[in-house]
């Protein structure tokens, strides 16, 4: 039976990317926070468009009509603003006291 891995392929490929860039650090905590950060901005910065392969004419076609992060696609609401939205993130996830 054949499955569809095309959402994990796509996760994996940008997690190579990260790995790649990782290679000969010695910092291991440094490592983990920037792969921590790159989650974050994965899951909820980067808009992403879904595509399927129609059966049809055996080519692949958007699936959705607009851009969402995964985060959006869960139902999750976070307004970051249209500008530092990373920045921002990291400040909802770390609050002051």
């Amino acid at each position: 039976m054949k499955r569809n891995n095309n959402c994990i392929e796509r996760d994996h490929q940008y997690s190579r990317k990260l790995e790649k860039n990782s290679r000969g650090h010695k910092d291991i905590d440094g490592i983990s926070a920037v792969f921590d950060l790159a989650d974050a901005y994965y899951n909820y910065i980067d808009k992403q468009r879904l595509m399927k392969k129609s059966r049809k004419e055996k080519k692949w076609i958007w699936k959705e009509k607009k851009w969402r992060t995964p985060a959006e696609r869960a139902k999750i609401k976070l307004k970051l603003g249209d500008k530092y939205q990373l920045l921002n993130l990291i400040k909802k996830s770390y609050p002051e006291d």
